[in-house]
């Protein structure tokens, strides 16, 4: 049996396991802990941001983008929460954690849920339905 992986395919995630390699040596290497706070702030940004953007692009919901919501909502979450302390704010009551414990448990049972569907399609040999979620969206 043949390969079906393009080659071509694998450029930008040897790039990114690069770059991945390169700030985590930084990391290590350089002093970082005074810019921690300011790091954790741009890393909850980040998801605020993607989460905005979910939210005004999706027409049609499927349990794979509703776990990636629910799961892009926790991780913002949880690094605001971490970088208000490391600002000197308190740390995360508990109605915050329990917030993002749900926010994982919702959006990661849909996220593993949606992919094992996308993972059926595309073993089925309908690489569009898996693409487009048609068998799973919630309309």
């Amino acid at each position: 049996m043949r390969s079906t992986i393009d080659r071509r395919r694998l450029l930008p995630l040897a790039g990114f396991a690069a770059a991945v390699a390169a700030v985590w040596t930084g990391i290590h290497v350089v002093d970082v802990w005074p810019w921690d706070r300011w790091i954790l702030l741009y890393i909850s940004a980040v998801y605020l941001l993607a989460v905005l953007v979910m939210l005004l692009g999706t027409r049609v919901w499927s349990a794979r983008g509703l776990g990636l919501l629910g799961t892009a909502l926790g991780d913002a979450g949880l690094y605001l929460g971490v970088a208000r302390a490391r600002f000197g704010g308190p740390p995360l009551a508990r109605w915050e954690l329990d917030l993002v414990r749900a926010l994982f448990l919702v959006g990661g049972t849909l996220l593993l849920a949606g992919l094992v569907w996308w993972l059926a399609d595309w073993l089925r040999g309908r690489p569009t339905d898996a693409a487009i979620g048609k068998e799973y969206t919630c309309r």
